[in-house]
């Protein structure tokens, strides 16, 4: 299993101006492999990119709606959440 806090990606173009930037915090993945499935898993707690251009009508081009405050005492779920699952073949 890694865990990263956050990762940060920028996008330049070729004049190495920065045109995207994207953020995910609490990346998570996951590898287990057994006698009959191998399974990797992927969630991230929040997406977000922005666009970096100074003329941007949209500066934010994507990001998670947040969760209302009347529903307390339910944990966050993840922006993003993927899972594979390869079957073993049975010979």
């Amino acid at each position: 299993m890694v865990e990263l806090s956050g990762v940060g990606i920028s996008m330049v173009n070729k004049k190495m101006a920065e045109v995207i930037y994207a953020t995910v915090d609490a990346l998570k993945l996951e590898y287990s492999s057994g006698k009959i499935a191998q399974t990797f898993n992927l969630s991230c707690g929040c997406l977000q990119i922005d666009n970096q251009l100074h003329d941007a009508t949209y500066p934010v081009m994507l990001q998670p709606t947040p969760i209302t405050k009347g529903a307390s005492g339910v944990a966050d779920p993840p922006t993003v959440q993927v899972s594979i699952i390869w079957l073993n073949e049975q010979g």
